[in-house]
C-alpha cells in the first residue's frame, strides 16, 4: 500500500469549505442552465458548435472543481463515503460511455472487460468510484499519442458479505515503443515526480475509501493503473421505478420553488419548454400559501421542484410540512441540493420525497428524474429514492447506429448521442452499414431519409435475419416530412420520423422509445429495469 500523497496545506476551515463548494456549483448551475436552454433554440451551425465547446467547458471546470474540493476535504478530515446499493455494470458502463467520447477526440479507444466472476449487485459509494475511473481514464488520455485505453475489473477475493474488487485502466499506445523506460513506482511517487494531479487525486480517493492504488509501466509501451477497493454485498436486488411516457408531462402544473432569481428562471424556462405549466415562487412559506391554495381550488398541484438550501425555511422543512398536511401530501416533490451531504438520502426517505438531484445537472437527468417519480405507485417516495446515480442505472447505455453519408452531420448527432454515454457507430455508405450489423447487436438507427446509399428495405431485412426476427427500432431523419412520407416510411419498417432540426427533447423522447423495446439478442447485460411496451409509430 502506498504511502499517503502529502497535498500542501490550504488552511481552510469546515464552515468555508462548505460555502465555497455551494457557491462554486451556484455559479456553474446558472452558466451551465444558459448554455443547455440557448443550445435549445435555433442556431446556426457554428453557433451550436461554439456553445457546445462552452459546454464542454464548463464539464472540464465541474470536474477540477469536484477534484479540488474533494482533496482539500480530505486533508481537512471533511471527506466521508456514502454507501448506497448499486450495479457495478451499469455505473461502470455509463462512466465509460461518456468517457468514450473525449478518448476518441484524443485517438484512443476506450474499452471496458468486467469479468463474469465479478459481481454485480454491490455496496459501496459509486460517486467515488466513478470519479477515481474518470481521474484515471483522463490520466491514461493526457500523454500525446493513439491506441487503447482499457478498463478491467476482477475479483481479488471474497467472504460472505464482502468482496474486493481490482481495478485496473491499461494504456496500450499504437507504433513504435518509447525509448525512455520507466520503473514501477508507488502512486504518490510517480505523481509527484511528473506533476500528475489526477493521479495523485485519485490515489487519495482510493486510500479514503480503504483500498490501495499503485501504478507499473513497461518501457514507455504500456501503463497500467491498478486499485483494489472492498464492497459489501446486497442482500437483495435494489428496487427501481418504471417511468411515465414523456407526453405525461404536458400541461402538468408544477410549483417551482428557490429563493436565487437565477436558478428559478432556469427551472422555469426549462419545464415550460416540456410543456409543462410552471408557478414559481421565492421562499417555502409562499410556496406552501400556494399549495394550499390549489388544492382548496380543486386543482392541487402534483409535482414540487425544492431547492434545498433556502434561508428562513429550508427544503427538508417545506417537504415535512407537506408531508404533515393530508391536503398536499400527494404532491410528489424534488429536492435539488448544491452539495451532497452525507445523509441526505436518508433525510429524504423519512420526508417520503421522492427524488434528490445535485446542481449542476443535466437538463436530461431532471427529465428523467420528473418521469420516474410520476410513474411511482402512491407508496413509491418512501420505498425507492431516485437519484442521478438511480436514473444513470435506469437508463441503460444503447448501441446506435447512425447513417449519413454527410461527415459533418453525422458527428453532430453522434456527438449528441455520446454525450448521454450511448455506444455511436456510424456509417457513410449501405456497405458499411450492412458490415455494422455482422459483427454486434445493434439497438437501434438513425437514418437520413433522402441518403441513396441507403437501402432501408435491405438493412432492415438483415437485422431481423441477424436479431431473429426482432430489429432494433429504425428512426429516419428529414428536413420534413408529409403525411404519405410518414405512411412510406412506416411501410418499410421505421418506427419514428424526425424532423429537422432535431430537438434535444425529441431525441430523449425517441431514445425513450428505444429503451422500452426488447434487447437484441446477444447484448453482453440484459436489462430487466423499464418495461416493455409495444413500440409506437412516432410522428416528428
Amino acid at each position: 500500500m502506498s504511502e499517503p500523497t502529502h497535498l500542501p496545506p490550504t488552511g481552510l476551515t469546515p464552515r468555508l469549505l462548505l460555502e465555497m463548494d455551494e457557491e462554486l456549483r451556484a455559479s456553474l448551475n446558472g452558466m451551465i442552465g444558459m448554455i443547455e436552454l440557448v443550445l435549445d433554440t435555433r442556431l446556426t451551425v457554428q453557433q451550436q458548435e461554439d456553445l457546445k465547446l462552452g459546454r464542454s467547458s464548463a464539464d472540464d471546470l465541474l470536474s477540477a472543481i469536484n477534484n479540488l474540493l474533494s482533496a482539500a476535504k480530505i486533508e481537512a478530515g471533511l471527506f466521508e463515503l456514502d454507501p448506497i446499493p448499486f450495479s457495478l455494470r451499469d455505473s461502470l458502463g455509463y462512466t465509460m460511455g461518456v468517457l468514450a467520447l473525449r478518448a476518441r477526440e484524443r485517438n484512443f479507444k476506450l474499452v471496458s472487460h468486467i469479468l463474469e466472476q465479478a459481481p454485480d449487485a454491490l455496496i459501496g459509494d459509486p460517486v467515488v468510484l466513478r470519479q477515481i475511473i474518470g481521474n484515471l481514464v483522463e490520466h491514461a488520455l493526457r500523454r500525446p499519442g493513439s491506441g487503447v485505453v482499457m478498463l478491467r475489473v476482477e475479483k481479488a477475493w471474497d467472504a460472505a458479505q464482502t468482496v474486493e474488487l481490482e481495478f485496473s485502466i491499461t494504456r496500450h499506445d499504437a507504433g513504435p515503443p518509447s525509448l525512455r523506460a520507466q520503473e514501477a513506482l508507488p502512486a504518490d511517487e510517480r505523481a509527484e515526480s511528473a506533476h500528475e494531479p489526477l493521479l495523485t487525486i485519485a490515489a487519495r480517493l482510493v486510500e479514503a475509501a480503504g483500498g490501495r492504488l499503485r501504478v507499473k509501466s513497461a518501457r514507455g509501451r504500456e501503463e497500467a493503473v491498478l486499485f483494489s477497493i472492498e464492497f459489501g454485498r446486497q442482500p437483495r436486488p435494489v428496487e427501481s421505478a418504471v417511468p411515465v411516457e414523456g407526453a405525461a408531462v404536458r400541461n402538468l402544473p408544477v410549483l417551482v420553488v428557490d429563493d436565487q432569481p437565477m436558478h428559478r428562471y432556469l427551472l422555469q424556462k426549462t419545464v415550460a419548454r416540456w410543456g409543462m405549466r410552471p408557478v414559481a415562487v421565492e421562499s417555502g412559506a409562499t410556496a406552501l400559501a400556494t399549495l394550499e391554495r390549489a388544492a382548496r381550488a380543486g386543482t392541487p398541484i402534483p409535482l414540487v421542484l425544492l431547492s434545498a438550501a433556502m434561508p428562513d425555511m429550508d427544503g427538508f422543512e417545506v417537504a415535512a410540512r407537506i408531508r404533515r398536511d393530508p391536503s398536499l401530501s400527494a404532491a410528489r416533490i424534488v429536492l435539488l441540493a448544491l452539495a451532497g451531504r452525507r445523509g441526505d438520502a436518508a433525510r429524504c426517505r423519512q420526508l417520503g420525497v421522492a427524488a434528490y438531484l445535485t446542481r449542476p445537472m443535466k437538463r436530461a437527468d431532471l427529465f428523467d428524474a420528473i418521469l420516474t417519480v410520476l410513474g411511482m405507485p402512491p407508496d413509491g417516495p418512501a420505498t425507492f429514492l431516485v437519484t442521478r446515480h438511480s436514473l444513470r442505472e435506469s437508463a441503460r447505455p444503447l448501441r446506435i447506429l447512425v447513417l449519413d453519408g454527410r461527415p459533418r452531420d453525422r458527428a453532430r448527432l453522434s456527438q449528441v448521442l455520446e454525450e448521454d454515454g450511448h455506444t455511436v457507430l456510424t456509417a457513410g455508405t449501405r456497405e458499411e452499414a450492412l458490415a455494422a450489423f455482422k459483427h454486434q447487436p445493434i439497438h437501434a438507427v438513425f437514418a437520413e431519409s433522402r441518403w441513396s446509399g441507403l437501402d432501408a428495405a435491405r438493412v432492415i431485412a438483415l437485422a431481423r435475419e441477424r436479431t431473429h426476427g426482432e430489429p432494433p427500432v429504425f428512426i429516419a431523419i428529414a428536413a420534413g416530412w408529409s403525411a404519405a412520407a410518414r405512411r412510406r416510411a412506416q411501410q418499410a419498417g421505421i418506427q419514428a420520423c424526425l424532423a429537422r432540426p432535431l430537438r434535444a427533447a425529441r431525441l430523449r423522447q425517441v431514445i425513450d422509445m428505444v429503451r422500452a423495446a426488447p434487447e437484441p439478442p446477444g447484448l453482453p447485460h440484459p436489462v430487466a429495469r423499464f418495461r416493455r411496451r409495444p413500440r409506437p409509430h412516432l410522428a416528428g
